[in-house]
């Protein structure tokens, strides 16, 4: 039994870690620093892991490789995140949930983007509960998917944590907020943002993230709907 709840403890970690990951890369700019940290052969192996089989794991494969040898394309990479995150053009994403969202509406006004709706109301609302603030700097909109994915990174530490002290009925809170925010929340619309995402992208590398996020996501969802039915 131990052995069994040290396992369930583990892959939450990994879980929480992996949200973690597209998180960052989804909410900072991809600074020299931070593409020598992902570009290694540690995180090509990773990747191939993570994600067997994928074709858009060769093409990270080819972009780190050509990074690791000289063939950088920094500037790039930062143009296309600032043109697909930052920079209201025509390559321009919303990354918020509320935008997405206003059209399952049938009170919504209009197509134009609505931000502060009422899904980023409600996952501050979430957020506050479990004791979070924004970070320091932080001039974001709560339901940015870089922090909803950080937000689900949160939830599976804690269930680790609990799980790791015994406490199963915590551990089980835990995992049925999880549960919960990703059916009503970051599961609803994220699919429609990485397709444009990867639509809009003007570099492979955005374009990858995209579809192995989507990826991800697909699975988690396929895996809840089967603990929902077990």
């Amino acid at each position: 039994m131990k052995h069994e709840i040290a396992e369930a403890a583990a892959m939450e970690r990994a879980r929480a870690r992996l949200y973690t990951f597209f998180s960052d890369l989804l909410l900072n700019p991809p600074t020299a620093e931070r593409l020598d940290k992902l570009f290694t052969v540690a995180g090509e192996t990773a990747m191939e892991m993570l994600f067997p089989g994928h074709p858009d794991v060769e093409t990270f494969k080819q972009i780190s490789w050509r990074h690791r040898f000289g063939r950088r394309q920094d500037q790039d990479f930062l143009l296309d995140y600032e043109a697909l995150f930052r920079v209201p053009g025509e390559s321009y994403v919303h990354p918020f949930e509320s935008v997405y969202r206003q059209h399952d509406d049938p009170h919504a006004k209009g197509g134009k983007a609505a931000l502060w709706g009422r899904e980023a109301r409600e996952v501050a609302q979430l957020y506050k509960d479990e004791g979070l603030q924004p970070r320091e700097h932080f001039d974001g909109l709560p339901d940015h998917l870089g922090v909803e994915l950080e937000f689900v990174a949160f939830l599976s530490c804690k269930c680790a944590a609990a799980m790791e002290c015994g406490d199963q009925d915590k551990a089980q809170g835990f995992y049925a907020k999880r549960a919960a925010f990703l059916a009503e929340h970051l599961l609803a619309w994220s699919g429609k943002c990485l397709t444009r995402v990867g639509q809009n992208a003007s570099t492979p590398f955005y374009a990858a993230l995209a579809a192995l996020l989507k990826s991800f996501l697909e699975d988690e969802k396929y895996q809840m709907l089967e603990a929902a039915n077990f």
